[in-house]
């Protein structure tokens, strides 16, 4: 089985529909980066914050 390139969803593409409901004062970073960070984060096996 072969797949074409544009067929394929990636990360980015499926968390960039999602709305930041933040307020703009508290943005440090994208929150597609905080997204992808926490998607590596659990494939590393980290199950919390420290």
């Amino acid at each position: 089985m072969q797949y074409k390139y544009e067929d394929l969803n990636t990360l980015a593409s499926i968390f960039s529909v999602i709305e930041d409901p933040r307020d703009n004062r508290g943005k440090r970073h994208k929150l597609l980066d905080i997204f992808i960070m926490t998607v590596f984060g659990l494939l590393w096996g980290h199950t919390d914050f420290v």
